[in-house]
């Protein structure tokens, strides 16, 4: 198929930097060069976040995100999930951790549980 589309995705000629190229060795080195030339060119522009006005949490809600899940909320966002998704690609479904949630508490459990 790649074939079949060659054909048609090509370039007759090109103009870079005021100069027409139309040999198709020329257009590649061409076009090649120009992108490595405004890629590796220090730009004068920075992102600045001055100015911007952010919500900032509270000690108590700060001190919330280092709590542990608990056991609750664990399965209430595995309930939660779409079935047919696999969380990696040696799994099972997340149907299948749905339906099995009493079976396999406890490695759900110990997953969360070790991370730091």
């Amino acid at each position: 198929m790649a074939n079949a589309h060659k054909k048609s995705n090509w370039l007759r000629k090109i103009k870079i930097n005021e100069v027409w190229c139309t040999e198709e060795n020329e257009i590649q080195e061409s076009v090649a060069k120009a992108f490595q030339s405004l890629l590796s060119k220090p730009s004068d522009w920075h992102l600045s976040l001055a100015g911007l006005d952010f919500d900032r949490l509270g000690n108590e809600d700060a001190a919330k995100l280092e709590v542990a899940f608990s056991e609750e909320e664990v399965f209430l966002a595995l309930c939660e999930q779409n079935g047919d998704k696999v969380p990696r690609l040696d799994e099972f479904t997340i149907a299948f951790w749905q339906f099995n949630k009493d079976f396999v508490k406890e490695e759900c459990i110990g997953f969360f549980q070790r991370i730091p």
